[in-house]
């Protein structure tokens, strides 16, 4: 759990869900498009790359939330 002033999704993790996304998706995901992992492989694939590049750890779930606050927010 994040702390009290504390981002669950600061820049870093942001910018590192948006890299994985695009590395994994097989297509360009915009906010325009649903952007749930197609599978529980892929958002794990998503998880992995988060640690690897950030060092901090998401859950698929943590993952999966957050696509959807972004895909929510998007308009659609």
């Amino acid at each position: 759990m994040p702390r009290k002033n504390e981002r669950a999704w600061p820049p870093v993790l942001e910018s590192a869900l948006k890299e994985a996304l695009k590395k994994y998706s097989g297509r360009d995901h915009s906010l325009h498009n649903s952007e749930q992992p197609q599978s529980a492989t892929q958002g794990q694939l998503i998880s992995d790359y988060i640690y690897e590049t950030t060092g901090q750890r998401k859950t698929v779930e943590e993952i999966d939330g957050r696509l959807q606050q972004l895909y929510d927010n998007s308009g659609n």
